[in-house]
């Protein structure tokens, strides 16, 4: 039997261990640009949230919530301190 390497067998194993992925245990923050505006993606093991970068308030979505569904009729909404929407 030969190893999965990454990329090889994506849909293999879903349900077991996989040493190449890392456990989301805390959350982790990135910074990424939207036309002009600079955001703030954070991603923990509760959910997304996205915030405009320097404020505090943004838009958090539950990963139950995002695999449901359930966040779609909220996407259209505009952050805080922004005009249009994200899409």
């Amino acid at each position: 039997m030969r190893a999965l390497w990454r990329g090889q067998g994506a849909n293999r194993g879903a349900t077991r261990y996989d040493p190449w992925m890392t456990k989301l245990d805390k959350p982790l923050k990135r910074e990424l640009a939207i036309g002009e505006q600079a955001y703030v993606l954070t991603i923990a093991p509760e959910g997304l949230k996205l915030t405009l970068k320097g404020h505090r308030k943004g838009r958090e979505i539950a990963w139950r919530d995002l695999v449901d569904g359930a966040g779609a009729a909220e996407s259209s909404a505009p952050l805080e301190g922004e005009g249009t929407s994200l899409t």
